[in-house]
């Protein structure tokens, strides 16, 4: 799932959650998919992840990072609709979503 989820593979995303895998599991880092998923900036699949209940509020292991933090980190300036860039999509996602640092905001 991971792997899917860092490469933007939404139909590899969907068929794995389909075939029951965990939307929460952590790699060696603690990272889960959505975190790898917000990290790249590939709001589809994060999208998908938090409509399968992915933990928006789970962080990893050595550093505590979160969904958020790794979408932020990551400076993605690849243009989408509207001029937003993939990380503008991907923190309003997490917003949207109520991620813990950012209860209360709206976009």
């Amino acid at each position: 799932m991971h792997h899917a989820a860092v490469g933007g593979y939404e139909d590899v995303v969907l068929a794995l959650i389909a075939a029951g895998a965990h939307v929460e599991e952590q790699n060696e880092n603690g990272h889960t998919p959505l975190m790898e998923a917000a990290s790249a900036g590939h709001v589809g699949v994060a999208k998908i992840l938090l409509e399968h209940g992915a933990g928006i509020n789970t962080h990893s292991n050595e550093f505590k990072e979160s969904a958020l933090t790794l979408a932020c980190y990551k400076g993605e300036t690849l243009e989408v609709a509207y001029g937003s860039t993939l990380d503008t999509c991907v923190l309003l996602l997490l917003i949207e979503d109520g991620h813990s640092a950012v209860k209360g905001s709206k976009p």
